[in-house]
């Protein structure tokens, strides 16, 4: 997932692998994923034709990420970041 973030691509495969591979029962059928309000998977189907606006949602220094399973009342967030080349490459350049 976190690659889709960095090169901006919603990949809407590949976010739903990630569900699956969650380790909980899920019914893939009702699965509503969405950018920003952009809706990219409805009822389990990617919506190849929002790719592109969920892209520039994704371009953006940050962006909420909405995942409906549609099995329930319970709800979660959860707060991530990612790191630049720049970040990176400051702190690979010296040993510990």
């Amino acid at each position: 997932m976190k690659t889709a973030f960095f090169g901006s691509d919603p990949n809407f495969g590949r976010i739903m692998a990630a569900i699956g591979y969650a380790g909980v029962p899920i019914r893939p059928e009702r699965i509503d994923v969405a950018f920003n309000g952009v809706t990219v998977v409805k009822r389990g189907v990617g919506m190849a034709s929002r790719e592109k606006k969920a892209a520039r949602v994704l371009s953006r220094p940050s962006f909420r990420l909405k995942i409906h399973l549609h099995q329930g009342r319970k709800s979660a967030s959860v707060w991530t970041s990612d790191l630049s080349y720049d970040y990176v490459r400051i702190n690979s350049a010296y040993k510990t």
